[in-house]
């Protein structure tokens, strides 16, 4: 249910702001398991989000999916609240 209301309120966002055009939505992931799987995870969690804010956000917003896997962590996999902070979906709008 939290992330629901987190999925509605980001396509909130974007429709508000007047987006239009192609969003980005790339998956992230820590450093536990092999670099494939991770990969994997990344572009799954992805499209797990992009699925979720499909059905709220008019047809003129087109969305590309990646997944990055743990190649790009903005936390120290060292620590439970880095690996935490990079297992992420981050959303990016047209310019």
């Amino acid at each position: 249910p939290a992330a629901a209301q987190v999925i509605e309120q980001a396509a909130a966002d974007i429709t508000a702001a007047g987006t239009s055009g192609t969003i980005t939505i790339t998956g992230h992931t820590d450093n536990t398991g092999t670099t494939d799987y991770n990969l994997d995870l990344s572009k799954r969690r992805a499209r797990t989000v992009a699925d979720a804010l499909r059905p709220h956000l008019p047809p003129t917003i087109t969305m590309t999916v990646d997944g990055k896997g743990e190649t790009q962590p903005i936390a120290d996999n060292a620590t439970d609240a880095g690996k935490a902070a990079n297992r992420r979906v981050v959303v990016t709008l047209p310019e």
